[in-house]
């Protein structure tokens, strides 16, 4: 295969590493659709006869569902971070119930980041079975962390909050290990 010619074989190995970028960004939008499209059938039965003889309201948050998705398909990264900081500068977080629809991939995202860190892989199915059989996602928030959404966001904004002022009063965020510089 690559015995061509030496600059034909560059262009096609420069032209290979430049397709890896879209690849990746493909594949992360595949598995972010797949996710989303389980949750949904998870939660709202999978056949017709079945959403319809659902008894009761469920009140899923657009945030919960696309934050999860996201997160599963994207993790979190630089370009996470940038972007959530970009809306909560702009205010865009200032109620988790009027979120604005590009913003709740984000707010979710890092919702579900703080979980993860926190309680570990096994708060997804927790969560996801609280949420299938309550039809509420305060119910869920309440069984896994034992704190109303609002108590638990507000201890994890202000956790955040005190992060950011020490970061702010130091060059860079240090360890306690390391917490003066040598």
């Amino acid at each position: 295969f690559f015995q061509a010619e030496d600059g034909i074989r560059d262009k096609l190995v420069t032209g290979v590493q430049t397709c890896a970028l879209p690849i990746y960004q493909i594949q992360s939008q595949f598995i972010y659709v797949i996710s989303h499209f389980v949750c949904h059938e998870f939660l709202l039965g999978i056949s017709v006869r079945q959403k319809l003889s659902q008894t009761g309201f469920h009140t899923i948050p657009n945030w919960f569902l696309q934050g999860l998705c996201s997160y599963l398909s994207n993790g979190w990264n630089a370009n996470s971070a940038d972007e959530f900081a970009f809306f909560e500068s702009k205010g865009g977080f200032k109620s988790p119930n009027q979120i604005v629809p590009l913003g709740a991939q984000v707010y979710g995202r890092k919702i579900w980041r703080d979980l993860f860190e926190t309680y570990g892989k096994s708060v997804v199915s927790t969560m996801m079975f609280v949420l299938k059989y309550t039809g509420n996602a305060e119910s869920a928030f309440e069984y896994v962390t034992g704190k109303s959404f609002k108590e638990w966001n507000t201890e994890r904004s202000q956790g955040r909050s005190i992060e950011k002022e020490k970061l702010s009063n130091s060059e860079f965020g240090l360890s306690k290990k390391y917490e003066k510089v040598p």
